[in-house]
């Protein structure tokens, strides 16, 4: 059974992972251990663990003599996370038509019902932590656990990207991409879905305008006060 401080970081953790996820919590945002110790009812000490468990997934920078904060990737890297994320999901959308069940199917078109109504409330947090569940749904019917591990951060990393780069921020049209994918998936087109999973992540690179925005001055108890 986990101790209590493996308990308690691990809230910290996902409570900050989640903020991230859903971009209230946008790159360059400074993570002052005090006021994250305050707002979340935790211990420094915990914290500061829970911030250094981040730093391995990448999504938070830890600076010795400046402490921590958000990741901020480069344009370069923003290139990157998708080129990755395109080699991984063509393959990934192949094996989860393979293994795909009724379930599996069912567990794809909840998400995506989710997502529309995120959509149809305006509730940007929820479309952006819905549009990568979708992803990490698909990668979970896939089952290739090192893939799966892997996809989960460059989800977290694109977040942070498009928070930073997005010049359009349509998510209706992710959202009817998924529909197709759906569909695509439960007719067991192999082919076609990898080549629309393509298309469908070169779409979303493609919104992206890659000049980094100035940082803010946010209030870290605000920013986590939905988790």
């Amino acid at each position: 059974m986990p101790t209590f401080k493996a308990r308690e970081v691990s809230r910290i953790v996902n409570t900050i992972y989640k903020a991230i996820i859903e971009q209230r919590l946008p790159a360059g945002t400074r993570l002052v251990e005090t006021r994250l110790a305050e707002t979340l009812n935790a211990n420094r000490n915990h914290v500061r663990d829970a911030l250094v468990e981040l730093s391995y997934r990448n999504v938070v920078v830890i600076q010795t003599n400046k402490g921590a904060c958000v990741a901020q990737p480069g344009k370069q890297e923003a290139r990157e996370v998708f080129d990755a994320r395109r080699i991984i999901e063509t393959g990934l959308v192949r094996q989860a038509i393979d293994r795909i069940d009724s379930k599996g199917l069912k567990r794809l078109e909840r998400i995506s019902a989710k997502e529309d109504e995120a959509i149809r409330k305006g509730s940007r947090p929820d479309m952006v932590r819905l549009s990568g569940e979708f992803h990490l749904e698909i990668a979970r019917i896939a089952d290739i656990a090192t893939l799966l591990k892997l996809l989960d951060e460059l989800v977290a990393r694109s977040s942070l990207i498009i928070g930073l780069y997005e010049a359009i921020a349509d998510a209706s049209c992710s959202a009817d991409d998924h529909h197709t994918l759906i569909r695509l998936i439960s007719e067991r087109q192999h082919d076609a879905a990898a080549e629309f999973m393509g298309s469908h992540l070169d779409e979303i690179r493609n919104r992206l305008h890659l000049e980094e925005k100035p940082s803010q001055n946010l209030d870290l108890a605000e920013m986590l006060a939905a988790c």
